[in-house]
């Protein structure tokens, strides 16, 4: 099996336990009524996302590993099989290097808008914000991932690839 379908595979996967894992566990009907039903639906949401999250960060990491070395046609079918994820492409995740800029920079993009180029945005922004404050040199790396990333208007507010290209103009 190559590298692209074996990613694929891996991100359906993934995805199947997930939606199987809502359904089956955390599901259960919240009264928005009582004082405390936000908080309820809080820890209902953290203890799904926690539940397999090994499982999470071992496929995002190898996203993060191997999503460069795929070809451009093998990048969008990774792509297309994460827009087709009910849970997953929200999930993604750097594992405790997370305060790499280039990690986090390739999830957005992974991400690719996700269902709301508005929180794709705030994420960018923040993730913008910590490298200037660290000193880090983002625009290189920026450069880089750019070629990586989708290049159609999901949302109407411009393509990943649209947006890279407008950091610090």
């Amino acid at each position: 099996m190559d590298l692209s379908t074996r990613i694929v595979n891996d991100i359906k996967s993934i995805d199947h336990l997930l939606i199987t894992t809502k359904k089956e566990k955390y599901s259960k009907a919240i009264d928005i009524n009582k004082d405390n039903w936000m908080e309820i639906a809080r820890q209902q949401t953290i203890a799904f996302q926690n539940e397999h999250l090994d499982q999470i960060t071992a496929i995002s990491q190898d996203l993060l590993q191997n999503f460069e070395k795929l070809s451009e046609t093998e990048r969008e079918e990774v792509l297309t099989a994460l827009e087709q994820t009910e849970y997953f492409q929200d999930l993604l995740r750097t594992a405790p290097d997370k305060e790499s800029f280039r990690s986090s920079l390739l999830i957005l993009v992974l991400q690719n808008l996700g269902s709301d180029t508005r929180d794709a945005l705030l994420e960018l922004d923040s993730i913008v914000k910590k490298a200037k404050s660290e000193n880090i040199d983002y625009k290189e790396i920026v450069e880089e991932l750019i070629p990586l990333a989708d290049d159609t208007d999901k949302h109407g507010m411009g393509s990943m690839r649209d947006i890279l290209k407008k950091i610090d103009d």
